[in-house]
C-alpha cells in the first residue's frame, strides 16, 4: 500500500511540476497578453534552440515535427489556445515515440498515399478511354490528393531552408541569454545595458559560482573554529569557578586550565579579520547580482536569503 501511495505521489508531483513549466512557458510566449496563443506566438518557441532542448528535456520532442502541424494537434482545428489546452496538449503528445517508430509510421503512409494517387490515375485513365466521366466527389478526390502531394513537396522543400532561429522566449523563461550571443542584439545596448550584460555573464559563469562555494565552505570552517575557540573561553570559565568553589564540582575541569587567549594567543584578531572579510566579499556579491539581475534577482529564494544575512550583519 505504501508503495502504491509512493507511485500516486510522485505521479500527482509530475502533473503539477508539467503545469508549471507549461503555464511559465505559455506566460513567456503570449506576447500580447491575450491570454491564448495563436499560431504566430507557438512559432516563436519552435524556433527558440533552448526551448525546444527545454521541451525535450520533458519528453516532448518538437524539435522533429513542423511547427504548423505541432499547433495543429494542439489546438484541434482552432485558431488559437489557452493555458489549459497547451497543458493538456503536451501531457497527451509527449512520450517515448523513437524516431524508428516515426520512420515506419511514414513510410507506411507514404506507400498508402502512393498506392491511392495511383489508384486514382489508373481510375482516370479508365474512364477517359471508355468516354465515362467520373463521379465529382471521386474527381474532388484525385485533386485533393495530388494538391497534398504537391504541398508536402513544398514544405519538404522548406525545411531544407535554415529557420530564422529566435532566443526570445528562451530570455523570458531563464531570464536573460542563453549561450551565443546576438551581436545585433548586443550592438542595440547602450552603455548601461552592455555593462549589465557583462556583470550578468560574470555572476553566471561557472568560476564565479565555484569561488564562491569555495568561500562558503571556509566560512564555516572558521565558524567552526570560532566555536571551538568560544568553547576554550567557557571551559577556562568553568575551571575557575570549580576552583573558588567550596562544593566539589560533578566533572573536572582541569584541561581548561589555562586561558583562550594563551591557547590561541591571536585567536581574536583572526576572528576579527575574517569577519570583516567575508562581510565585505558577500556583500560585494550581493551588489553585483543586483545590478546584473535588477528586479529579477528577488525572483529567486537563495538570493532574498543572501540579501537577509549580509543585510543583518
Amino acid at each position: 500500500a505504501n508503495d502504491d501511495m509512493i507511485m500516486v505521489n510522485d505521479k500527482e508531483r509530475s502533473i503539477r511540476t508539467h503545469t508549471k513549466k507549461m503555464k511559465l512557458l505559455f506566460d513567456a510566449a503570449d506576447e500580447d497578453g491575450s491570454g491564448r496563443l495563436d499560431s504566430e506566438e507557438f512559432m516563436e518557441i519552435i524556433n527558440d534552440p533552448t526551448v525546444i532542448k527545454w521541451l525535450g528535456a520533458m519528453g516532448f520532442e518538437a524539435a522533429h515535427f513542423n511547427a504548423g502541424d505541432v499547433f495543429e494537434l494542439l489546438a484541434g482545428g482552432k485558431e488559437d489556445i489557452s493555458a489549459e489546452e497547451l497543458v493538456r496538449g503536451v501531457s497527451r503528445l509527449k512520450g517515448p515515440a523513437t524516431s524508428l517508430n516515426l520512420s515506419l509510421i511514414q513510410r507506411d503512409h507514404n506507400t498508402t498515399r502512393g498506392i491511392v494517387k495511383e489508384l486514382g490515375r489508373t481510375m482516370k485513365a479508365i474512364s477517359e478511354n471508355l468516354g465515362v466521366s467520373l463521379a465529382e466527389e471521386f474527381s474532388d478526390m484525385i485533386e485533393k490528393i495530388e494538391a497534398a502531394e504537391l504541398e508536402a513537396e513544398s514544405e519538404h522543400e522548406e525545411d531544407l531552408e535554415p529557420v530564422q532561429e529566435s532566443r526570445r522566449i528562451s530570455e523570458r523563461i531563464f531570464d536573460g541569454p542563453l549561450e551565443e550571443e546576438d551581436p545585433e542584439a548586443l550592438a542595440r545596448m547602450n552603455a548601461v545595458q552592455q555593462f549589465q550584460h557583462k556583470l550578468l555573464k560574470i555572476v553566471n559563469g561557472f568560476w564565479f559560482e565555484i569561488g564562491f562555494a569555495a568561500l562558503i565552505m571556509l566560512n564555516i570552517c572558521i565558524m567552526a573554529a570560532q566555536i571551538e575557540y568560544r568553547g576554550l573561553e567557557n571551559g577556562h570559565l568553568l575551571y575557575t569557578l570549580s576552583m573558588n568553589s567550596t562544593e566539589p564540582m560533578k566533572y573536572s575541569y582541569q584541561r581548561f586550565s589555562e586561558d583562550s587567549k594563551t591557547v590561541w594567543p591571536a585567536a581574536d584578531d583572526v576572528n576579527l579579520f575574517f569577519e570583516y572579510f567575508f562581510g565585505a566579499v558577500f556583500s560585494v556579491e550581493l551588489v553585483m547580482k543586483l545590478l546584473a539581475l535588477s528586479w529579477r534577482f528577488f525572483k529567486e529564494v537563495f538570493n532574498i536569503l543572501d540579501f537577509v544575512i549580509v543585510g543583518v550583519w
